[in-house]
């Protein structure tokens, strides 16, 4: 069900451009409203509930755990291969963040049962949730930086100070990242009801505006330049992430041998999800490489189709 879900939406937004009903004005405010709007919508209403119980400590660390070994991978091969700022920034923000949520919590329902729902949960709020807001605003702000002097070519003459605190400057003006910090008192003086009836009304507009958002940067042949990175941003994740993962829990994981086997098979497919749809928007926001970006996500979607089995097949015989 959740398939057929995204890829309506992602037809949607394709054939929307196709017909010149969805122009490169409004995907750009699109995007503006998915950033300004929708996700700090979503942070002021999840941050506060978040639990942190140290009983459900290792999925929560191994979306951060793995974060690093995606980043040092990228570096390496876009030293190797010569990537462009926006195409390196824009390879980070795919294989860094998976789809834990939307696509996450019903696949792996499906595959492994309610039992390992809250696995899924822990994973992907206290994981994925909070190194999209933290790390995400980070390789952005970085990144932005980054092309802006060299654009200029002015990094050489700034002072240090200078470009520092420009960084600092558009890590907390950015929208999600501002979000935290107002959810912080939120736990202790919550938003009245009208306020959080509101925003989730809004937050249940982010996916139909994020497939939309793709669907319209949709391409289905890329140039040649952007294969090599396309390919390497679907094995890292979808293939080389969860490898990493299985064996870390090996080493990390204190429970005993019958709840070990669910909270590995869990977190081994939820750190085996395709791309985040929300970074893609990111990336398209930011202008990383835009087209790569939405070709990864697409192309991710379809072949999870195939990958995830594979890995709760693997996750079977392993256990």
């Amino acid at each position: 069900m959740v398939f057929i879900v995204i890829f309506t939406f992602l037809v949607l937004g394709f054939a929307l451009k196709q017909f010149n009903l969805l122009t490169q004005t409004g995907a750009k405010w699109t995007s503006h409203y998915v950033i300004s709007i929708c996700m700090p919508a979503i942070i002021l209403l999840k941050f506060p509930n978040l639990i942190f119980n140290w009983d459900l400590l290792f999925p929560s660390i191994m979306a951060w755990i793995l974060i690093p070994i995606a980043w040092l991978l990228v570096l390496w091969l876009s030293r190797i291969f010569q990537w462009s700022l926006q195409v390196e920034a824009c390879v980070l923000l795919m294989v860094c963040f998976g789809n834990t949520s939307f696509v996450g919590y019903p696949l792996v329902q499906a595959f492994l049962g309610d039992n390992a729902l809250v696995y899924a949960v822990v994973y992907d709020q206290m994981g994925s949730f909070l190194t999209l807001a933290i790390v995400a605003s980070l390789i952005v702000s970085v990144y932005k930086n980054k092309i802006q002097n060299n654009r200029s070519h002015t990094e050489a003459n700034q002072p240090f100070f200078s470009n520092g605190l420009a960084l600092v400057k558009t890590i907390f003006t950015f929208p999600p990242f501002v979000a935290i910090f107002i959810s912080i008192p939120l736990r202790f003086y919550p938003l009245p009801s009208i306020v959080t009836q509101v925003f989730e009304l809004i937050g249940r507009t982010l996916v139909p505006s994020t497939m939309l958002l793709i669907g319209y940067y949709m391409v289905f042949k890329l140039p040649r330049r952007d294969l090599n990175p396309l390919y390497f941003s679907l094995i890292i994740k979808m293939l080389l992430l969860p490898f990493f993962a299985w064996l870390l829990l090996f080493l990390l994981s204190p429970l005993e041998a019958g709840q070990f086997a669910l909270f590995a098979q869990t977190t081994f497919m939820e750190a085996a999800m395709p791309p985040m749809v929300t970074t893609c928007i990111l990336a398209i926001h930011n202008g990383f490489a835009p087209r790569l970006a939405s070709a990864a996500v697409g192309y991710g979607l379809l072949l999870a189709i195939i990958t995830i089995p594979l890995v709760y097949l693997i996750s079977q015989r392993a256990v």
